[in-house]
């Protein structure tokens, strides 16, 4: 995946309500480099839905598919 994709997310669980089944694009990584030299790894993606930025911890990516924009 790569940033400008438009993806979609899966059904997550109930705790996403607002991620669950909608549209957005992919904005890259998004990692946090925490003042104990530990680095989490996230990725954003601008959700259409809510004109949101949304950050999202890397295991997220298991729900997150590529919209082929041809079909």
């Amino acid at each position: 995946m790569k940033t400008g994709d438009l993806v979609k997310f899966d059904y997550v669980h109930r705790q996403a309500t607002s991620l669950n089944n909608k549209v957005g694009v992919f904005l890259g990584d998004r990692p946090i480099n925490r003042p104990d030299g530990v680095v989490v790894n996230n990725f954003s993606v601008w959700m259409l839905h809510d004109g949101m930025e949304h950050i999202c911890d890397r295991g997220m990516m298991k729900w997150l598919r590529k919209i082929d924009r041809e079909s």
